[in-house]
């Protein structure tokens, strides 16, 4: 079992703090997760949130492996009909060789309807126009005057330099519980050769459980409603109203007995065991010491039961 950690650069609404200290504190913490032993740290991407909600993931990518040495960094994820695929390749490409080779990109269709109406893309068609741009991004890496005609998108002769310093393009995956989702995830695994997406679950540990949500609670809870906001936008109903319900506090004994929880219904549901368990401890408004304890609560005591 691996372990990462997941940074989305947020603030609470109507809080002062400079976006550069929040950014500030995030790649120090990333610093911190790359000396405790943690394997990768990953970044999101979603768009005009007043929360600041990173919105521009490969940037940021290039950042974190310019402030760390050796730890994965990870896409967790880029919303792929919402970018030139040809500009996507050269960005990833670009950041693996600024890593020497340790980005992990993903990629998604996107669901927040809001996200593609602001960027003029149709979202009804949004797993068309994924199909072709991943097919673009995958010969943008593999060669040279690379040409495709699609409904969507249209590359003649292009040659994308540099080439990822992976070879023959960085580690990939597509997340989407959707059919459509599903048989790209399976061109990723059978044609990309990379592995499954990894399972994210929001925990923060304090050194008193009793203490722990408070601690924590209100970024958690902000968190929570946006993404119930943003489901509900699209349709979806798998939130539940309950924050407590998806995201966990407590102490050490809580953190143990939550990943056990998540992997027993990883190996019911998917047949399988996830590789990476990637934690959602930073929380927009939580204080910077109080994130930094969690993380070394873990892996000081719950990273070593797992690996």
């Amino acid at each position: 079992m691996k372990f990462g950690v997941y940074f989305s650069f947020r603030r609470l609404p109507g809080d002062s703090k400079p976006w550069a200290e929040v950014y500030d504190e995030s790649f120090a913490q990333m610093r911190l997760a790359e000396d405790l032993g943690f394997d990768s740290v990953w970044l999101t991407e979603h768009h005009f949130s007043d929360d600041g909600y990173s919105p521009s993931v490969l940037p940021i990518a290039a950042a974190a492996a310019a402030h760390t040495s050796v730890i994965d960094i990870g896409v967790f994820i880029a919303l792929l009909p919402l970018y030139n695929p040809v500009r996507l390749a050269e960005d990833a490409a670009t950041v693996d060789v600024i890593s020497r080779g340790r980005l992990i990109l993903g990629l998604s269709a996107g669901y927040v309807t809001s996200e593609f109406a602001a960027l003029d893309v149709d979202f009804d068609r949004r797993s068309e126009i994924a199909d072709e741009a991943l097919e673009i991004l995958y010969g943008c890496w593999s060669g040279d005057h690379y040409s495709f005609i699609g409904e969507h998108f249209s590359v003649s002769d292009v040659s994308v330099y540099p080439k990822p310093h992976t070879r023959p393009h960085p580690r990939i995956f597509y997340g989407g519980g959707s059919p459509a989702g599903r048989r790209r995830h399976r061109f990723v695994v059978e044609t990309m050769n990379w592995s499954r997406e990894p399972e994210l679950l929001w925990l923060y540990i304090s050194d008193d459980a009793d203490a722990a949500w408070e601690e924590w609670g209100a970024g958690a809870t902000h968190v929570h409603t946006r993404y119930m906001r943003w489901t509900k936008e699209s349709g979806g109903d798998w939130w539940d109203a309950d924050p407590r319900a998806h995201f966990i506090a407590g102490d050490v004994n809580t953190a143990i007995k939550a990943i056990e929880n998540k992997l027993g219904g990883f190996r019911t549901e998917r047949e399988g065991e996830a590789e990476t368990l990637v934690l959602g401890m930073n929380m927009p408004g939580v204080d910077d010491s109080n994130i930094r304890r969690s993380m070394e609560l873990f892996a000081a005591h719950v990273m070593p039961r797992f690996q």
